[in-house]
């Protein structure tokens, strides 16, 4: 007679995509977890280096391991997929280029018992040039957060990036966080595959606008470790950045619960204009090789859109620090040329002007 094993209580995937430099080390960092009643899902979306190798390696050496092969469909479809085979109680996700501490699981499975809750979230660090590390924090104070407080406290302004520096109320990386998988699953099945650009928002303020309850752990338990790798896909030019992060604020800005949270919605137009400012490095600061005419023609739809008009004509220019402030306003005016002018001087001198200051695939 067949003898079924317990399931897991927690599940962690891991999207995998031509990271053989990095996955042992993050693969590792898992498997050393003090917590050890999880299973690991490595989602392998078509590699071309030996990652698939190594995905197959560690599911031979270890049977907390799961392993799934798929040709090239996208962090998204590799995240659902995963989900799709998870059995723990709660899902967490890990970066296949970053790596977390010893402790990270422990401590916030520990918190997610201790309160039942739906969502718990940790803070972590980036590692900078010359193995620097900064730190990667909420700005809600620790505790518990009942559905109520959730509504009155942490919806209205979890975005809360109104300097335009990606420093929000709640940070979107899901790798922060561990959710109970009924959420997750529930998410990811409205998430449309069309949100390619900002998948991170849309899974983790989304799962937030269901949640009943949220522990958030204190600023000083940084337990996840994120590698600035520019051979990521998040630092890689993408054709189609500007139109896919309008569709990500449209999915934002519809979130159950918010329609009537004027903060909120307001927080939105930030978001609108932190992604055009985002579009515009895409041109210039990410090394692409198109014509100067495609990328005049592409500034120009950028700059017209009905969506970023409306954006930019609702923000505070106040709030917003520099040089961000001044992209902005040359973006509102629709100078072309200068836009250009400004543009080519960046992609030059690679002036280290980053919009985005966290990743969001």
């Amino acid at each position: 007679m067949e003898v079924k094993t317990k399931e897991p209580s927690l599940s962690i995937i891991v999207p995998v995509y031509n990271v053989e430099f990095f996955l042992r080390e993050c693969i590792e960092s898992i498997l050393n977890q003090e917590y050890e009643d999880f299973e690991l899902i490595l989602v392998d979306d078509g590699s071309k280096d030996h990652s698939p190798a190594i995905c197959d390696e560690y599911k031979d050496r270890d049977n907390k391991v799961k392993v799934i092969h798929q040709t090239n469909q996208g962090q998204m479809r590799a995240t659902k997929n995963g989900i799709d085979i998870a059995t723990g109680e709660y899902i967490g996700f890990v970066d296949s280029d970053d790596w977390i501490s010893g402790t990270m699981y422990k401590n916030m499975m520990s918190a997610a018992y201790e309160k039942n809750s739906d969502i718990v979230i940790i803070s972590g660090q980036r590692l900078l040039k010359k193995n620097r590390l900064a730190p990667f924090e909420n700005k809600f104070d620790a505790g518990y957060y009942d559905r109520n407080r959730i509504e009155a406290e942490i919806l209205p302004h979890m975005l809360n990036n109104r300097d335009l520096y990606g420093n929000r109320g709640i940070q979107p990386s899901k790798c922060l966080k561990i959710f109970k998988s009924e959420i997750v699953r529930d998410v990811y099945s409205l998430v449309p595959l069309e949100v390619k650009l900002g998948e991170d928002m849309a899974c983790s303020y989304a799962c937030i606008s269901k949640a009943q309850s949220i522990t958030i752990l204190d600023k000083d338990i940084r337990g996840y470790f994120y590698r600035l790798n520019n051979n990521s896909i998040s630092w890689t030019y993408k054709p189609n950045v500007f139109q896919q992060s309008m569709t990500l604020c449209n999915f934002l800005r519809h979130l159950p619960g918010t329609e009537n949270m004027a903060d909120y919605q307001k927080d939105v137009y930030y978001e609108e204009c932190f992604f055009t400012i985002n579009a515009f490095f895409n041109e210039y600061l990410i090394d692409n090789q198109l014509h100067g005419q495609i990328k005049k023609d592409r500034l120009t739809v950028i700059v017209n859109n009905p969506q970023f008009i409306k954006a930019s004509s609702m923000v505070d220019m106040k709030t917003i620090k520099a040089p961000n402030r001044f992209i902005l306003r040359l973006l509102k005016s629709k100078r072309i040329q200068s836009i250009r002018f400004f543009g080519g001087i960046l992609a030059i001198f690679r002036h280290p002007i980053i919009a985005v200051s966290q990743r969001f695939m």
